[in-house]
């Protein structure tokens, strides 16, 4: 097997022997986000010792064996208080400040390292999460839930601490929400601010009857959201703001087009000609007509008893996909197709879904049979249903599989045998697989905040788009060995 070798650098690194980490520098996040070709090493903690899974940098480099130091653990609590305001102005407050129940979020982005609750009905809260730098705070209102959303990157947090979050006012941000012919949109409408660079989310907000709408935000730039509920008409559609320092309020009046809509009907059988009930059919927009390039929307529907649907969807093209219901007897795949909806309802007809097919394929290393390899298959699109088998001692697999284009992963019990990936357009042109013979080699030894070694910790190895490479068990001396395909495919995780 053809391998190189890798250096494993942490993201944090907290508290390890310094005699043992002497000759092993491990650079900060603020280093590794330019590093090309990086991949993350996950580590997941046996549940007994209070330590919580942590994310580390995996680089290119000559050292073969490393040291991967685990934060401890430390307690966050704070409160959560804003100002209510008052009926008369909504730029001032009615009241002092007032403690808030909200969601509250502390993460370092693209890493598993992540602590989330809720504050009690005084404000109150606390979340542990592993010390380190680089999180990203965020409180969003539910009671009130006029309030803006709060956020806050790149905190450092060493030790057991105070994190009290002020909601404050905030500045209203308001405006008409009307169609290009002055109409009002359907009862369900609302309307979300989303910050521009986290894409975190605030409280939603409905429409008056007239059209009206309020939000607050804290100053920084957000995109609007104006959507309907998941039963409704109304695409979502962007609409960008943003708050200055200092201003009272902010006045923006949403214009999202003209939305029309029309009935579409149709009937699920299968390949006899048979209703079958019960299937999901999604549609995911591609287009939409008289409504900005932005607009997007994914709405669904059940078929009923008799096979029968009926969606109201705004003009335009769609990708209709329909799902059967899942059960460990399904025979039914899913299928697509694109539709286009224009000024009067319509009748797709008949719609028909095929059968499973058979993926029968020999897995091979070196030409010759690969047994015990756990083949795992993942519908392209649709609902990602997963189906999995193990190859005999001939290393022939057989799966029963939807008739749809497929992600293939091959991964041996022999963790120095790298995953193997690959697409299937379809179940049955696929006959032969080659294992992928040639991948990096990642070593070394996890140690826990004291600088002991750590056994029987879960290591996963994935690449910048969070998909699996390689994963392995640390032993009883804290050591592992994990080989991954070869780094000249992957690119770095920007959120490092």
């Amino acid at each position: 097997m053809n391998r190189t070798t890798l250096t494993v650098c942490a993201l944090l690194s907290f508290g390890c022997a310094e005699e043992q980490m002497s000759k092993y520098a491990l650079p900060p996040a603020a280093e590794v986000v330019d590093t090309p070709r990086a991949l993350r090493l996950d580590v997941y903690p046996p549940g007994n010792l209070g330590l919580l899974p942590q994310s580390f940098t995996v680089l290119p480099g000559d050292i073969e064996d490393v040291f991967v130091a685990l934060a401890p653990t430390v307690e966050i609590d704070g409160v959560v208080f804003g100002e209510i305001p008052s009926p008369v102005d909504i730029t001032i407050p009615s009241e002092e400040a007032a403690p808030v129940e909200a969601r509250v979020t502390l993460e370092i982005p693209n890493t598993v390292m992540r602590g989330v609750t809720t504050s009690a009905p005084d404000g109150s809260f606390r979340v542990e999460v592993p010390s380190g730098f680089g999180y990203r705070a965020v409180a969003v209102a539910l009671e009130p839930n006029e309030l803006p959303l709060y956020l806050e990157t790149g905190l450092a947090i060493a030790e057991a601490t105070t994190l009290d979050i002020d909601l404050a006012l905030g500045v209203p941000v308001s405006g008409t929400v009307l169609q290009d012919d002055g109409s009002l949109l359907p009862s369900d409408a609302r309307v979300q601010l989303v910050d521009a660079f986290t894409g975190e989310k605030g409280p939603p907000a409905t429409l008056t009857d007239t059209g009206e709408y309020l939000l607050r935000a804290l100053p920084g730039d957000y995109t609007i959201i104006l959507s309907g509920s998941a039963s409704g008409t109304i695409p979502n559609v962007p609409f960008d703001v943003t708050v200055e320092p200092d201003t009272l309020s902010v006045r923006k009046d949403l214009e999202p087009g003209f939305l029309s809509a029309s009935n579409v009907t149709g009937a699920i059988v299968d390949e006899d000609g048979r209703s079958v009930d019960d299937c999901e059919v999604r549609f995911t927009a591609v287009s939409l007509t008289d409504l900005p390039a932005e607009a997007s929307a994914v709405v669904a529907t059940d078929s009923d008893r008799n096979g029968l649907f009926n969606r109201t969807l705004a003009h335009g093209t769609w990708l209709m996909e329909v799902i059967p219901t899942y059960t460990p007897d399904t025979t039914l795949s899913p299928t697509r197709q694109t539709i286009e909806v224009g000024e009067s309802s319509q009748s797709l007809g008949e719609i028909v879904v095929p059968r499973f097919a058979n993926l029968d394929a020999r897995v091979l290393i070196g030409g010759k049979p690969a047994r015990n390899i756990v083949v795992t298959a993942v519908e392209q699109g649709f609902n990602r249903y997963t189906y999995t088998a193990t190859s005999d001692a001939n290393g022939w697999v057989n799966l029963r599989v939807p008739n749809v284009p497929l992600d293939l992963t091959l991964q041996s019990p022999d963790s120095e045998q790298p995953i193997t990936r690959l697409e299937a357009p379809l179940p049955g042109q696929i006959s032969r697989i080659d294992l992928n013979d040639e991948g990096s080699l990642v070593s070394g030894m996890l140690l826990d905040p004291s600088g002991n070694p750590l056994p029987f910790a879960l290591l996963e190895i994935r690449d910048a788009e969070g998909i699996l490479l390689g994963t392995t068990l640390s032993d009883r001396s804290g050591t592992f060995r994990v080989t991954v395909a070869l780094l000249e495919d992957f690119e770095l995780d920007s959120g490092f």
